[in-house]
Protein backbone atom coordinates (compact mmCIF):
# COMPACT_ATOMS: atom_id res chain seq x y z
CA UNK A 1 0.00 0.00 0.00
CA UNK A 2 1.36 4.00 -0.51
CA UNK A 3 -0.02 6.82 0.85
CA UNK A 4 1.36 10.41 -0.02
CA UNK A 5 -0.48 13.74 0.98
CA UNK A 6 -2.00 15.39 -1.55
CA UNK A 7 -1.68 19.05 -2.46
CA UNK A 8 -4.12 21.24 -4.38
CA UNK A 9 -1.43 22.62 -6.51
CA UNK A 10 -0.03 18.83 -7.32
CA UNK A 11 0.30 18.44 -10.66
CA UNK A 12 -1.84 15.88 -12.87
CA UNK A 13 0.82 14.43 -15.64
CA UNK A 14 -0.63 11.82 -18.39
CA UNK A 15 -0.03 11.18 -21.99
CA UNK A 16 -1.86 13.18 -24.21
CA UNK A 17 -3.83 10.06 -25.82
CA UNK A 18 -5.53 9.83 -22.45
CA UNK A 19 -6.88 12.80 -23.01
CA UNK A 20 -8.94 11.99 -26.08
CA UNK A 21 -9.61 7.86 -24.82
CA UNK A 22 -13.37 6.78 -24.66
CA UNK A 23 -14.65 6.36 -20.79
CA UNK A 24 -17.37 7.40 -19.10
CA UNK A 25 -17.51 8.24 -14.66
CA UNK A 26 -18.80 9.94 -11.93
CA UNK A 27 -17.17 13.63 -11.55
CA UNK A 28 -15.95 12.46 -7.53
CA UNK A 29 -14.35 9.31 -9.17
CA UNK A 30 -12.89 11.24 -12.07
CA UNK A 31 -11.03 13.45 -9.46
CA UNK A 32 -10.00 10.29 -6.65
CA UNK A 33 -8.59 8.78 -9.99
CA UNK A 34 -6.28 12.06 -10.79
CA UNK A 35 -5.29 12.28 -7.21
CA UNK A 36 -4.34 8.61 -7.16
CA UNK A 37 -2.21 9.20 -10.18
CA UNK A 38 -0.34 12.47 -8.08
CA UNK A 39 0.10 9.68 -5.38
CA UNK A 40 1.98 7.48 -8.06
CA UNK A 41 3.59 10.49 -9.97
CA UNK A 42 5.11 11.43 -6.23
CA UNK A 43 6.47 7.85 -5.87
CA UNK A 44 8.15 8.20 -8.85
CA UNK A 45 9.92 11.27 -8.21
CA UNK A 46 10.72 10.81 -4.87
CA UNK A 47 11.90 6.82 -5.16
CA UNK A 48 14.56 5.00 -7.54
CA UNK A 49 12.88 1.67 -6.98
CA UNK A 50 10.45 0.56 -9.67
CA UNK A 51 6.68 0.63 -8.28
CA UNK A 52 4.81 -2.38 -8.06
CA UNK A 53 1.73 -1.77 -10.07
CA UNK A 54 -0.34 -4.01 -7.84
CA UNK A 55 0.16 -2.09 -4.89
CA UNK A 56 -3.43 0.05 -3.44
CA UNK A 57 -2.82 3.46 -3.35
CA UNK A 58 -4.88 4.76 0.28
CA UNK A 59 -6.08 8.14 -0.26
CA UNK A 60 -8.14 9.64 3.30
CA UNK A 61 -11.31 11.64 3.19
CA UNK A 62 -9.35 14.22 4.88
CA UNK A 63 -6.59 14.75 2.41
CA UNK A 64 -9.53 14.06 -0.62
CA UNK A 65 -11.70 17.13 1.53
CA UNK A 66 -8.74 19.11 1.17
CA UNK A 67 -8.56 18.64 -2.43
CA UNK A 68 -12.13 18.80 -3.65
CA UNK A 69 -13.97 20.69 -0.84
CA UNK A 70 -14.49 24.98 -2.05
CA UNK A 71 -13.78 25.81 0.98
CA UNK A 72 -10.70 24.79 0.87
CA UNK A 73 -10.25 26.77 -2.48
CA UNK A 74 -11.64 29.91 -0.85
CA UNK A 75 -10.17 30.24 2.48
CA UNK A 76 -6.39 29.81 3.73
CA UNK A 77 -7.90 29.37 7.67
CA UNK A 78 -10.98 27.52 8.46
CA UNK A 79 -12.91 26.78 11.71
CA UNK A 80 -13.06 23.74 13.18
CA UNK A 81 -16.34 23.25 12.32
CA UNK A 82 -15.84 24.58 8.49
CA UNK A 83 -13.32 21.30 8.86
CA UNK A 84 -15.24 18.96 9.90
CA UNK A 85 -18.12 19.75 7.30
CA UNK A 86 -15.27 19.01 4.35
CA UNK A 87 -14.53 16.20 5.67
CA UNK A 88 -18.26 14.89 6.32
CA UNK A 89 -19.20 15.77 2.43
CA UNK A 90 -15.40 13.74 1.43
CA UNK A 91 -16.38 11.01 3.85
CA UNK A 92 -19.99 10.58 1.75
CA UNK A 93 -18.39 10.85 -1.28
CA UNK A 94 -16.20 8.42 -1.03
CA UNK A 95 -18.37 5.74 0.15
CA UNK A 96 -20.75 7.18 -2.85
CA UNK A 97 -17.79 5.97 -4.90
CA UNK A 98 -17.59 2.24 -3.29
CA UNK A 99 -21.16 2.01 -3.30
CA UNK A 100 -21.18 2.37 -6.56
CA UNK A 101 -17.72 0.64 -8.09
CA UNK A 102 -17.65 -1.12 -10.93
CA UNK A 103 -14.11 -2.39 -12.65
CA UNK A 104 -13.30 0.98 -15.24
CA UNK A 105 -12.59 0.14 -18.82
CA UNK A 106 -11.49 2.90 -21.51
CA UNK A 107 -11.20 2.69 -25.15
CA UNK A 108 -7.93 4.78 -26.70
CA UNK A 109 -7.16 4.49 -30.30
CA UNK A 110 -4.11 2.38 -31.58
CA UNK A 111 -1.69 4.52 -34.47
CA UNK A 112 -2.62 2.02 -37.45
CA UNK A 113 -5.13 0.33 -35.99
CA UNK A 114 -9.06 -0.24 -37.54
CA UNK A 115 -10.56 -0.89 -33.59
CA UNK A 116 -9.52 0.81 -30.58
CA UNK A 117 -7.82 -1.05 -27.81
CA UNK A 118 -10.03 -1.99 -24.46
CA UNK A 119 -7.81 -1.19 -21.46
CA UNK A 120 -8.99 -1.94 -18.12
CA UNK A 121 -8.37 1.50 -15.81
CA UNK A 122 -9.19 0.88 -11.86
CA UNK A 123 -9.57 -2.48 -10.42
CA UNK A 124 -10.05 -2.50 -7.22
CA UNK A 125 -11.66 -0.27 -4.44
CA UNK A 126 -12.37 -0.60 -1.27
CA UNK A 127 -13.72 2.35 1.68
CA UNK A 128 -12.51 2.18 5.63
CA UNK A 129 -15.21 4.13 7.15
CA UNK A 130 -13.98 4.12 10.71
CA UNK A 131 -10.53 5.25 9.42
CA UNK A 132 -12.43 7.14 6.50
CA UNK A 133 -9.61 5.93 4.16
CA UNK A 134 -10.61 4.59 0.07
CA UNK A 135 -7.88 2.20 -1.64
CA UNK A 136 -8.00 1.86 -4.93
CA UNK A 137 -5.63 -0.36 -7.31
CA UNK A 138 -5.05 0.52 -11.42
CA UNK A 139 -4.89 -1.76 -13.89
CA UNK A 140 -0.71 -2.78 -14.81
CA UNK A 141 -1.97 -1.90 -18.36
CA UNK A 142 -3.22 1.77 -17.40
CA UNK A 143 -0.06 2.75 -15.90
CA UNK A 144 1.47 3.69 -19.29
CA UNK A 145 -0.61 6.16 -20.06
CA UNK A 146 0.95 8.42 -16.62
CA UNK A 147 3.60 6.45 -14.81
CA UNK A 148 7.20 6.84 -16.17
CA UNK A 149 5.59 8.75 -19.43
CA UNK A 150 8.43 11.45 -20.09
CA UNK A 151 10.71 9.04 -21.67
CA UNK A 152 10.03 6.07 -23.46
CA UNK A 153 13.13 3.43 -23.88
CA UNK A 154 12.71 1.69 -27.39
CA UNK A 155 15.51 -0.25 -28.79
CA UNK A 156 18.28 1.11 -26.38
CA UNK A 157 17.28 5.07 -27.24
CA UNK A 158 14.99 7.06 -24.95
CA UNK A 159 12.28 9.65 -26.83
CA UNK A 160 9.91 11.54 -25.84
CA UNK A 161 6.06 11.41 -25.24
CA UNK A 162 3.29 13.36 -25.84
CA UNK A 163 2.21 14.76 -22.54
CA UNK A 164 0.25 17.08 -20.63
CA UNK A 165 0.00 18.47 -16.89
CA UNK A 166 -2.24 20.68 -15.14
CA UNK A 167 -2.59 20.96 -11.89
CA UNK A 168 -5.07 18.94 -9.39
CA UNK A 169 -7.01 22.23 -8.49
CA UNK A 170 -8.04 23.52 -11.29
CA UNK A 171 -10.61 20.32 -11.74
CA UNK A 172 -11.11 19.26 -8.09
CA UNK A 173 -14.14 21.47 -7.79
CA UNK A 174 -15.94 20.84 -10.86
CA UNK A 175 -19.02 18.97 -10.65
CA UNK A 176 -19.32 18.18 -13.81
CA UNK A 177 -17.36 15.07 -15.90
CA UNK A 178 -17.98 16.62 -19.23
CA UNK A 179 -16.08 20.08 -18.08
CA UNK A 180 -13.37 17.57 -16.36
CA UNK A 181 -12.83 15.86 -19.95
CA UNK A 182 -13.04 19.28 -21.91
CA UNK A 183 -11.07 21.11 -19.77
CA UNK A 184 -7.94 18.52 -19.82
CA UNK A 185 -8.56 18.48 -24.08
CA UNK A 186 -8.02 22.15 -23.89
CA UNK A 187 -4.26 21.92 -21.53
CA UNK A 188 -3.54 19.14 -24.28
CA UNK A 189 -3.53 21.95 -27.33
CA UNK A 190 -2.70 24.86 -24.93
CA UNK A 191 1.16 24.42 -25.68
CA UNK A 192 0.59 24.70 -29.74
CA UNK A 193 -2.77 26.57 -30.32
CA UNK A 194 -5.52 28.61 -28.68
CA UNK A 195 -8.39 27.50 -30.83
CA UNK A 196 -9.19 23.89 -30.73
CA UNK A 197 -11.49 22.22 -32.90
CA UNK A 198 -13.08 19.09 -32.78
CA UNK A 199 -15.99 17.13 -34.41
CA UNK A 200 -19.35 16.48 -32.39
CA UNK A 201 -18.76 12.10 -32.98
CA UNK A 202 -15.44 12.91 -31.51
CA UNK A 203 -16.35 14.66 -28.96
CA UNK A 204 -19.19 12.53 -28.06
CA UNK A 205 -17.21 9.52 -28.32
CA UNK A 206 -14.34 10.97 -26.31
CA UNK A 207 -17.16 12.04 -23.75
CA UNK A 208 -18.75 8.30 -23.93
CA UNK A 209 -22.35 9.58 -24.85
CA UNK A 210 -22.85 9.21 -28.71
CA UNK A 211 -26.33 7.38 -27.79
CA UNK A 212 -27.41 10.62 -25.79
CA UNK A 213 -28.46 14.40 -26.79
CA UNK A 214 -29.55 13.12 -30.37
CA UNK A 215 -30.09 17.21 -31.01
CA UNK A 216 -27.25 19.53 -31.25
CA UNK A 217 -28.90 22.06 -29.25
CA UNK A 218 -29.60 19.33 -26.18
CA UNK A 219 -26.32 18.26 -26.39
CA UNK A 220 -25.19 21.98 -26.06
CA UNK A 221 -27.37 22.59 -23.34
CA UNK A 222 -26.89 19.53 -21.26
CA UNK A 223 -23.01 19.10 -21.97
CA UNK A 224 -21.12 21.51 -23.93
CA UNK A 225 -22.72 25.25 -21.69
CA UNK A 226 -22.39 23.71 -18.26
CA UNK A 227 -18.55 23.15 -19.05
CA UNK A 228 -18.73 26.20 -20.21
CA UNK A 229 -19.74 27.72 -17.46
CA UNK A 230 -17.05 25.52 -14.91
CA UNK A 231 -14.28 25.92 -17.08
CA UNK A 232 -14.21 29.68 -16.67
CA UNK A 233 -15.73 29.92 -13.55
CA UNK A 234 -13.25 27.43 -11.39
CA UNK A 235 -10.22 27.16 -13.55
CA UNK A 236 -7.36 29.27 -15.17
CA UNK A 237 -8.96 29.36 -18.59
CA UNK A 238 -11.43 31.90 -20.10
CA UNK A 239 -12.81 29.54 -22.68
CA UNK A 240 -15.80 30.63 -25.49
CA UNK A 241 -17.10 28.24 -28.15
CA UNK A 242 -18.99 29.00 -32.07
CA UNK A 243 -20.13 26.05 -34.08
CA UNK A 244 -18.63 24.34 -37.22
CA UNK A 245 -21.19 24.33 -39.86
CA UNK A 246 -21.44 21.85 -42.82
CA UNK A 247 -24.30 23.66 -44.50
CA UNK A 248 -26.86 23.62 -42.28
CA UNK A 249 -25.44 21.68 -40.07
CA UNK A 250 -23.31 21.65 -37.07
CA UNK A 251 -20.69 19.01 -37.46
CA UNK A 252 -18.17 20.29 -34.53
CA UNK A 253 -16.91 22.47 -31.88
CA UNK A 254 -14.24 24.99 -31.89
CA UNK A 255 -13.24 25.85 -28.54
CA UNK A 256 -11.16 29.48 -28.16
CA UNK A 257 -9.08 29.85 -24.72
CA UNK A 258 -6.64 31.35 -22.84
CA UNK A 259 -5.28 31.86 -19.45
CA UNK A 260 -6.87 34.40 -17.30
CA UNK A 261 -4.48 37.32 -16.54
CA UNK A 262 -3.74 36.79 -13.15
CA UNK A 263 -2.83 33.32 -14.12
CA UNK A 264 -0.86 34.85 -17.07
CA UNK A 265 1.27 37.01 -14.50
CA UNK A 266 1.98 34.94 -11.99
CA UNK A 267 3.04 32.33 -14.10
CA UNK A 268 5.53 34.76 -15.59
CA UNK A 269 6.64 35.52 -12.65
CA UNK A 270 7.11 32.27 -11.32
CA UNK A 271 9.62 31.22 -14.84
CA UNK A 272 11.47 34.53 -13.81
CA UNK A 273 12.31 33.25 -10.37
CA UNK A 274 13.01 29.88 -12.30
CA UNK A 275 15.21 31.11 -14.10
CA UNK A 276 17.08 33.36 -11.47
CA UNK A 277 17.16 30.20 -9.13
CA UNK A 278 18.87 28.43 -12.07
CA UNK A 279 21.44 30.84 -12.12
CA UNK A 280 22.08 31.29 -9.00
CA UNK A 281 22.26 27.91 -7.79
CA UNK A 282 25.12 27.66 -10.89
CA UNK A 283 27.22 30.32 -8.74
CA UNK A 284 26.80 32.68 -11.59
CA UNK A 285 26.11 36.42 -11.10
CA UNK A 286 22.50 37.87 -11.41
CA UNK A 287 20.52 40.60 -11.42
CA UNK A 288 16.75 41.41 -11.20
CA UNK A 289 17.16 44.18 -14.06
CA UNK A 290 19.25 41.73 -16.58
CA UNK A 291 22.27 43.73 -16.64
CA UNK A 292 24.46 40.73 -15.37
CA UNK A 293 23.79 39.30 -19.27
CA UNK A 294 25.41 42.43 -20.65
CA UNK A 295 28.23 42.06 -18.53
CA UNK A 296 32.01 41.03 -20.10
CA UNK A 297 31.75 38.49 -18.44
CA UNK A 298 28.75 36.64 -19.35
CA UNK A 299 30.61 35.42 -21.82
CA UNK A 300 32.20 32.57 -20.21
CA UNK A 301 28.73 31.46 -18.23
CA UNK A 302 26.89 30.92 -21.51
CA UNK A 303 26.45 27.45 -22.30
CA UNK A 304 26.60 26.91 -26.94
CA UNK A 305 23.65 25.10 -27.68
CA UNK A 306 24.47 23.35 -31.35
CA UNK A 307 21.12 21.48 -31.52
CA UNK A 308 17.33 23.30 -30.76
CA UNK A 309 14.63 21.41 -30.24
CA UNK A 310 11.37 22.03 -31.82
CA UNK A 311 10.68 23.96 -28.71
CA UNK A 312 13.34 25.95 -28.09
CA UNK A 313 13.38 26.92 -31.99
CA UNK A 314 9.74 28.26 -31.18
CA UNK A 315 10.40 30.30 -28.35
CA UNK A 316 13.42 31.89 -29.80
CA UNK A 317 11.99 33.08 -33.20
CA UNK A 318 9.08 34.29 -31.02
CA UNK A 319 11.68 37.05 -28.70
CA UNK A 320 11.30 40.50 -30.95
CA UNK A 321 14.98 40.70 -29.04
CA UNK A 322 16.29 37.76 -30.70
CA UNK A 323 15.04 38.34 -34.10
CA UNK A 324 16.48 42.22 -33.49
CA UNK A 325 20.58 40.40 -32.37
CA UNK A 326 20.45 38.48 -35.31
CA UNK A 327 18.52 40.43 -37.94
CA UNK A 328 21.52 40.57 -40.49
CA UNK A 329 20.34 37.67 -41.94
CA UNK A 330 17.07 38.19 -43.00
CA UNK A 331 17.59 42.05 -43.23
CA UNK A 332 17.93 41.98 -46.92
CA UNK A 333 14.08 39.76 -47.47
CA UNK A 334 12.27 42.52 -45.68
CA UNK A 335 9.20 44.73 -47.32
CA UNK A 336 7.45 47.01 -46.88
CA UNK A 337 4.67 44.79 -45.35
CA UNK A 338 5.63 44.66 -41.69
CA UNK A 339 3.64 41.38 -40.31
CA UNK A 340 4.49 39.45 -43.97
CA UNK A 341 8.52 40.92 -43.21
CA UNK A 342 8.05 39.37 -39.32
CA UNK A 343 7.19 36.18 -40.74
CA UNK A 344 9.93 35.99 -43.27
CA UNK A 345 12.53 36.42 -40.29
CA UNK A 346 10.85 34.36 -38.20
CA UNK A 347 11.13 31.62 -40.91
CA UNK A 348 14.38 32.42 -41.65
CA UNK A 349 16.03 32.25 -38.39
CA UNK A 350 14.01 29.25 -37.72
CA UNK A 351 15.11 27.23 -40.48
CA UNK A 352 18.97 28.51 -39.73
CA UNK A 353 18.53 27.12 -35.94
CA UNK A 354 17.02 23.97 -37.45
CA UNK A 355 19.87 23.67 -40.35
CA UNK A 356 22.56 25.61 -39.80
CA UNK A 357 22.79 26.77 -35.91
CA UNK A 358 25.94 27.17 -36.13
CA UNK A 359 26.38 30.30 -38.57
CA UNK A 360 24.15 31.99 -35.86
CA UNK A 361 26.70 31.18 -33.15
CA UNK A 362 29.65 32.02 -34.85
CA UNK A 363 27.71 35.61 -35.42
CA UNK A 364 27.30 35.77 -31.61
CA UNK A 365 26.99 32.56 -29.50
CA UNK A 366 22.77 31.98 -28.35
CA UNK A 367 22.76 33.07 -24.73
CA UNK A 368 19.58 30.99 -24.36
CA UNK A 369 18.77 32.72 -20.94
CA UNK A 370 19.17 35.91 -22.03
CA UNK A 371 16.30 35.66 -23.96
CA UNK A 372 13.90 33.59 -21.69
CA UNK A 373 14.73 36.82 -19.47
CA UNK A 374 13.75 39.21 -22.14
CA UNK A 375 10.91 36.77 -22.80
CA UNK A 376 9.67 37.00 -19.31
CA UNK A 377 9.94 40.91 -18.86
CA UNK A 378 8.54 41.45 -21.78
CA UNK A 379 5.71 39.58 -21.19
CA UNK A 380 5.01 41.47 -17.93
CA UNK A 381 4.67 44.14 -19.41
CA UNK A 382 2.84 43.54 -22.10
CA UNK A 383 0.29 42.04 -19.83
CA UNK A 384 0.22 45.43 -18.12
CA UNK A 385 -1.00 47.00 -21.32
CA UNK A 386 -3.72 44.13 -21.97
CA UNK A 387 -2.02 42.96 -24.65
CA UNK A 388 -2.77 39.26 -23.33
CA UNK A 389 -2.80 37.68 -27.30
CA UNK A 390 1.18 38.47 -27.53
CA UNK A 391 2.92 36.00 -29.09
CA UNK A 392 5.69 36.17 -26.63
CA UNK A 393 3.65 35.96 -23.68
CA UNK A 394 2.22 32.28 -25.21
CA UNK A 395 5.69 31.65 -25.86
CA UNK A 396 7.26 32.15 -22.24
CA UNK A 397 3.67 30.69 -20.42
CA UNK A 398 4.14 27.01 -22.88
CA UNK A 399 7.99 26.50 -22.22
CA UNK A 400 9.42 24.80 -18.92
CA UNK A 401 12.35 26.76 -17.88
CA UNK A 402 13.53 24.34 -15.00
CA UNK A 403 13.40 21.53 -17.32
CA UNK A 404 14.30 22.73 -21.06
CA UNK A 405 16.92 25.37 -20.66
Amino acid sequence: MITRHIKKNALVVTRNDLVYANYSNEPNQEKLMYAAMVVVRKLELKSNEQFNPDSLIAISAKNFAEITHELSHKKEVLTAAEQLLMERTADKALNRIYNRFKPMMMKIQVEGAQLPAKVPMITYCHYDPTDKIIFIRFAPEFYKYFYRIVVNKNDGEEKLIGYNSHELKHIATMDSFYAIRIYRMLIESKWKTSVLEVTIDQLKWTLDCADKYKTIDNFKRRVIEPAMTEINDKTNLDVDYENIKKGKSVVGIKFKFKYKANYRQKLIEDKLQALKTKILMRGEPYSDDGSHFKSPDREKYVKRIDTFSQKQIGFLVSCDQFLSDYGDYYAGSMTDDPVYSKKLAKDILATLLRNKPDILNEHKVIDFEYYVHCQCVNGLLNLKKDQTDDDGIKAIEDYDIAKEI
